[in-house]
């Protein structure tokens, strides 16, 4: 069924309001989808081959979606997804995307250097004598083996803030394209402010430019919040399942039904926390667990696989001085989202979701604006090392924490809808 259609569908049902924004962008989802139905000449890639020297003949031009948050831009694209050949493609939000990405890295480059029962001083003298410097490049590897496996890539909340990502990204999405795989992208922000001012920013403008020439960039022209008005208005205390008091969050548990949990994770790791029950689906963890200490996306999907029911204490007002607890925040949120888990929050200080950012609060001096930041360069150029600062602060973490502002706007539309009581009552 085309995206036309599954929208049509929806608003007739009322289960959607209509929407002229959302379904201008469908018709051009659905456009691409015949296209993409006659696109089936180009064979699959070796992961051992090199990359082509140029694209197969009339490949498809991929949608780069952008636009408000809590406007349509994921459910449009998991219409589209909806409609493809499941053994020819892949949805994937881009957080597990690129964690796959440096898993695939980390693989090749430990079957190149034989790390088995060899010593680290044996693999760093292999090194520094040269052993390797013909052995291929493994990015590319990793880009000839994923276009072997997918036809079409459709990535939810591209958003680049590490810098490692944004090197890895030009010479990956180089060899995706270049390979003929068709890209559908969502994200908060257009094309030229992705990693805008991150640090050595030089090393990602090639990604840009290859998105534009493969992507169509497309703004869904809708400024609505569809979530807020689905979840039930959450935002204060009262109202759906966000607290101001922490009795009021664990009297929803039995806290004698729970214990030690340990969840697997990649890499024959083990994460293990302190009061849950896996056989209930039913989790109670506290801000400082998840968002204080080094945990990332592994384990925060792990808790989404495993729990349906995810009781979250203590998260504090965020300041420019959190920015890494802000992060891991917003990351926790992407996930628990993506699997469709049921949240309970309790906030510190009776806040509300738009006041733990210092949106609006005591603490929105402690957030950089969009004007406050000045370059000096350090023996007149900045090319290839970021040594700019302001405030004492790199500027490069500064970027990273202006592009928080952005994510946690859709951190925020997404907690609304979590929190609230249509969430927490539709079927499973």
């Amino acid at each position: 069924m085309s995206v036309t259609t599954q929208l049509r569908n929806l608003v007739a049902s009322n289960a959607l309001r209509e929407s002229a924004g959302q379904m201008k962008v469908a018709k051009k989802l659905t456009r691409l989808g015949s296209y993409l139905s006659e696109y089936t000449s180009v064979p699959p890639p070796s992961p051992t081959s090199p990359p082509p020297s140029s694209p197969p003949p009339r490949i498809p031009r991929g949608i780069f979606l952008h636009g408000s948050v809590g406007s349509g831009k994921s459910m449009m694209m998991d219409m589209f997804h909806s409609t493809l050949p499941p053994s020819s493609s892949r949805r994937t939000h881009f957080h597990a995307f690129m964690e796959d990405v440096h898993r695939r890295i980390r693989r090749i480059k430990e079957a190149e250097i034989g790390t088995e029962n060899r010593t680290a001083r044996q693999i760093i003298e292999d090194s520094r004598s040269g052993k390797f410097k013909d052995a291929p490049d493994p990015i590319r590897q990793v880009g000839m083996e994923m276009a072997g496996e997918t036809r079409v890539l459709c990535f939810d909340e591209f958003q680049v803030t590490d810098v490692a990502d944004a090197v890895i990204l030009t010479t990956l999405f180089d060899t995706l394209f270049s390979s003929g795989v068709v890209v559908v992208a969502t994200s908060n922000r257009e094309i030229d402010s992705l990693y805008e001012g991150g640090v050595n920013e030089e090393y990602f403008k090639g990604t840009r430019e290859l998105i534009k020439n493969y992507c169509m960039e497309v703004k869904i022209q809708e400024d609505t919040d569809f979530r807020v008005g689905r979840g039930g208005g959450v935002g204060g205390e009262g109202e759906g399942y966000w607290f101001s008091d922490r009795g009021e969050l664990e009297d929803m548990v039995d806290l004698e039904d729970m214990g030690e949990v340990e969840l697997s994770l990649p890499w024959g790791r083990k994460f293990i926390l302190d009061r849950g029950n896996l056989e209930r689906k039913t989790l109670l963890v506290d801000f400082d667990t998840l968002c204080d200490s080094y945990v990332g996306s592994a384990e925060y999907r792990a808790i989404a696989q495993n729990f349906s029911h995810v009781y979250l204490s203590g998260v504090p007002v965020m300041t420019l001085k959190d920015h890494d607890k802000a992060r891991r925040f917003i990351t926790l949120i992407d996930e628990m989202y993506e699997g469709g888990v049921r949240m309970a929050i309790h906030a510190e200080g009776g806040v509300g979701v738009g006041d733990i950012m210092g949106e609006g609060g005591e603490a929105e001096e402690e957030w950089i604006g969009d004007d406050d930041v000045t370059a000096q360069g350090v023996g007149g150029g900045t090319k290839w090392l970021d040594v700019r600062t302001t405030g004492g602060r790199m500027m490069g973490e500064l970027a990273s924490v202006k592009e928080l502002r952005w994510a946690f706007k859709r951190a925020e539309s997404r907690i609304r809808e979590m929190c609230g009581v249509l969430w927490w009552e539709r079927e499973e």
